[in-house]
């Protein structure tokens, strides 16, 4: 449907801030076409931190945003809980579903299925909603390469997203069996951020760090290279805090609702009131305040001091109070 290469929507941010449940929390509006992180199965051929002064890249991610509704690989579209949708009947909905059930299960014997989705074309009110952990770097070129772009950018504490990481990473939840406070092929990009340059960061000084300020420096230099570039583009973007959407969820979404242009259906406040405390580490069932203060079981205040030393003196860092 070429409609959905207008007025797309984006929510992005960096791994483990909550970014599933708030992407789910949208995809609860039934006019919402969701494709869950098409960048990580469908990689955008363009670096992954795009400065303000790097060309060549705005064409590609015009190409690649305008393809993304035909994205239709199980990761992509199979991400649950599923909705009622407006633009689906009864047997177009049964259809997408069994879809997705025999695309999971040709995947574990190794066959690639795509999902059928049948959207009528009639609805005009359908919005093509598509969330990433992989374009933190890319905001700035994707709001410029897609003008009508809207996006969400989330902000979750250093600390809530640095000891979500270090458990995901003890707990082997990650594809990635390395950690990424060793991962120094991304810091090399990092290191090209303005607040890098400005602050004469070297590969050396990443080397000297001990893990935990090398994931303190990761979270800082990725989110404010975003908000800085977000700053260029104040009317297509905005910024949340994972923490304010926790404490407050229907506010918070009604405010995303209307920066977006969707309605309000109580099919959106049925979802916030659905959690447990279950354990379960990519669950979007669980307590919003549970999840954001599970962090102070896992770091202790001398941690906390680390972070706040490497951190201090930013944009990222004035969100928590860190000055």
């Amino acid at each position: 449907m070429d409609s959905f290469n207008r007025g797309q929507l984006l929510l992005v941010g960096l791994p483990r801030s909550g970014t599933t449940w708030i992407a789910k929390l949208i995809d609860s509006n039934p006019d919402i076409v969701y494709r869950h992180e098409p960048d990580t199965e469908f990689r955008m051929n363009v670096p992954v931190i795009i400065n303000s002064d790097d060309t060549g890249c705005e064409q590609l991610i015009s190409e690649y945003c305008g393809n993304i509704f035909n994205r239709k690989g199980v990761r992509v579209c199979g991400k649950q809980p599923f909705f009622k949708k407006a633009y689906f009947n009864l047997f177009t909905e049964q259809l997408f579903r069994i879809s997705v059930l025999v695309a999971k299960l040709s995947s574990r014997v190794g066959i690639s299925s795509k999902i059928i989705e049948v959207i009528n074309s009639k609805n005009k009110k359908a919005k093509l909603f598509w969330k990433s952990i992989e374009s933190a770097g890319r905001v700035g070129a994707i709001l410029k390469a897609v003008p009508d772009i809207k996006v969400i950018y989330v902000v979750r504490s250093p600390y809530g997203q640095i000891a979500s990481v270090i458990d995901g990473e003890a707990r082997q939840k990650f594809t990635d069996t390395g950690s990424s406070a060793d991962d120094y092929g991304f810091f090399e990009y990092l290191l090209t951020t303005k607040l890098a340059r400005d602050r004469g960061l070297t590969m050396e000084h990443v080397v000297s760090m001990t893990k935990l300020q090398r994931l303190a420096l990761r979270w800082l230099l990725h989110n404010e290279h975003a908000l800085t570039e977000i700053d260029k583009s104040p009317h297509g973007a905005i910024i949340i805090r994972y923490e304010d959407v926790c404490v407050n969820p229907e506010k918070e979404a009604k405010d995303i609702f209307v920066f977006l242009g969707l309605q309000w259906y109580p099919q959106t406040k049925e979802f916030l009131s659905n959690k447990t405390d279950e354990d379960k580490y990519y669950s979007v069932f669980k307590s919003p305040i549970n999840s954001m203060e599970k962090w102070k079981e896992k770091l202790t205040a001398e941690d906390v001091e680390v972070i706040d030393q490497v951190i201090k003196g930013t944009k990222s860092a004035s969100l928590y109070g860190v000055v």
